[in-house]
């Protein structure tokens, strides 16, 4: 097989996908991981331009006829210590009861584990004695870079967590120029700083809003609100100071009411970081403060996790959204709030309560838990367990009387809102939207259907993302992996594919794509109430 078929067979070789990173580019394949550029080469068409050997007859080479121009990558023994650092990092990270690991810390076990190893990788050139663990670990995309509070030293966890939020990446190729190393996420700037003590970042910013008029104060939260809609298809973002001169364009007479009524400096902060439809995000690289709707451009569950806004605690890395993984290969993880299963119901409901206060009126089933699970994942587990899985949040909020379902047009999913909002009685929300032009109506995809909503290369990728992400979960003979956790990985390993694929075939899309992929098993596991593969 050539082409399209290859580039979607290499990236499943049996437990490292890392080795079709380090053959590509030293055949002369492109460094885009995951990006088969070679396979689209070695054909007739290309031979002459790579160097390879001449044509057989049915006008493919062999790749063992190829030659490189160049030695891209290392000696073959050099190339197996890096993949056996690389897959012993992986097992560590993935066993690490914290979730995370220090650097200086990954790097003494890997020594005490692999030293011969350690000193051919350190040995490869005296340039890369320094920094030898971080080049190592930028060929693995599953593992990334991340700041935690109180550690001086920069920790690695296994890429599982949403991206945008906590996690930086590593770097990009093994021989590439070193990185620079990863601005903080959330911890402002040398600028940041200085801007910040300018305009007094610990004035209570509630305290400024309420000097502001009513009528002049709602009218300006709603036309940032507008200038972040209107910005909405470029970035998900808008830097203050452009905020800042819309409103003074638009009605500068209600900005000078604003600007006299808090002093002056701070009145922008004032107005948008006291309201639940906007968010703070401080945005790597840029001094000045960046804001977001909270209604569509970022999920809540994310929105959640921003400084200063609703259960949002500290700035930097907390324990909750790098919890451990859920268990794999067999292992239990202990859940402190087993031993009190009443204590962990009452603790995630009122977390919902609170969770349901911070939006405008109803939140999604889906949405609600994934807000649970970033904000207290150990208790969600347990509880999803003590309740069967599938359908846990339904049994859980049932009993509850502030909260209620309901139903909103448009959406074919159960909806929660407080009872307080719905006159102590049923009420149906509605949302009515059109479907987006180019895409197919909501119906339940499947395996004939797939290659008629997808392209051959969007599937054959995301056949290769499954294949690597069963394979690092252990999800072997004997193994398996809840469809749902299997999407998740999927999407960290392949955000921007797996978006395009769930926008074309909707909800059931990862049951319909697998179905056609022969490596895949689906299996029926006892206490588990959705779809399993290994």
């Amino acid at each position: 097989p050539y082409g399209l078929k290859l580039s979607g067979l290499l990236p499943g070789i049996p437990n490292r996908p890392v080795m079709f990173q380090h053959t590509q580019p030293g055949l002369g394949g492109s460094t885009a991981p995951g990006q088969l550029g070679l396979a689209d080469r070695v054909h007739f068409g290309g031979q002459r331009r790579l160097g390879l050997a001449p044509p057989a007859a049915d006008g493919v080479v062999p790749l063992e006829a190829a030659a490189p121009r160049t030695a891209a990558f290392a000696a073959p023994a050099q190339s197996m210590s890096q993949l056996t650092l690389l897959q012993s990092a992986l097992n560590i990270l993935e066993a690490c009861p914290e979730g995370f690991m220090e650097g200086q810390t990954l790097s003494t076990r890997l020594r005490a584990l692999h030293p011969e190893q350690v000193a051919e990788v350190t040995g490869i050139a005296v340039r890369q004695r320094k920094g030898w663990l971080r080049q190592l670990l930028s060929q693995e995309p599953l593992i990334s870079q991340v700041l935690v509070q109180g550690r001086s030293d920069v920790c690695y966890t296994l890429g599982y967590v949403p991206q945008g939020v906590l996690v930086n990446s590593v770097g990009t190729d093994f021989r590439a120029k070193r990185v620079a190393p990863a601005p903080p996420l959330y911890i402002p700037e040398a600028k940041r700083q200085k801007k910040q003590k300018a305009t007094g970042s610990g004035t209570d910013l509630r305290a400024l809003a309420a000097k502001i008029p009513e009528p002049e104060r709602e009218a300006l939260v709603q036309a940032a609100a507008e200038a972040l809609r209107a910005a909405a298809a470029q970035q998900d973002h808008l830097e203050g100071n452009k905020i800042s001169e819309a409103l003074k364009a638009q009605m500068p007479h209600t900005v000078e009411i604003a600007k006299a009524a808090v002093g002056g400096k701070g009145w922008l902060r004032a107005l948008l970081e006291t309201v639940p439809d906007i968010i703070r995000v401080d945005i790597p690289g840029k001094a000045e403060p960046c804001y977001r709707l909270v209604d569509g451009s970022i999920s809540y569950d994310m929105a959640l996790l921003q400084p200063g806004y609703g259960l949002a605690q500290q700035v930097g890395l907390q324990a909750a959204p790098l919890a451990r993984t859920a268990p794999q290969r067999g292992a239990a993880v202990p859940v402190a709030a087993e031993a009190h299963p009443e204590g962990a119901a009452q603790e995630l409901i009122e977390a919902a309560v609170m969770t349901l206060a911070s939006v405008p009126e109803y939140l999604e089933g889906n949405k609600l838990s994934e807000a649970l699970k970033s904000l207290k994942p150990e208790l969600v587990e347990a509880t999803r367990s003590s309740l069967g899985g599938k359908g846990w949040l339904k049994k859980l909020l049932e009993q509850e009387s502030r909260i209620t379902s309901v139903r909103v047009q448009g959406l074919h999913e159960p909806c929660y809102a407080l009872t307080e909002r719905c006159a102590g009685g049923a009420v149906e929300f509605t949302r009515e939207q059109a479907p987006a032009q180019g895409t197919h109506p909501r119906s339940k995809p499947t395996g004939e259907s797939v290659f008629e909503r997808l392209s051959e290369e969007d599937a054959g990728l995301l056949f290769g993302a499954a294949v690597v992400v069963l394979q690092q979960a252990g999800a072997g003979q004997g193994g398996f992996l809840e469809g749902s956790k299997l999407a998740e990985r999927m999407k960290s390993l392949r955000p921007q594919l797996v978006e395009r694929v769930k926008a074309q075939l909707r909800k059931g899309w990862l049951k319909a794509v697998l179905e056609l992929e022969p490596r895949i098993q689906a299996v029926e596991v006892e206490g588990r109430n959705e779809p399993c593969y290994r």
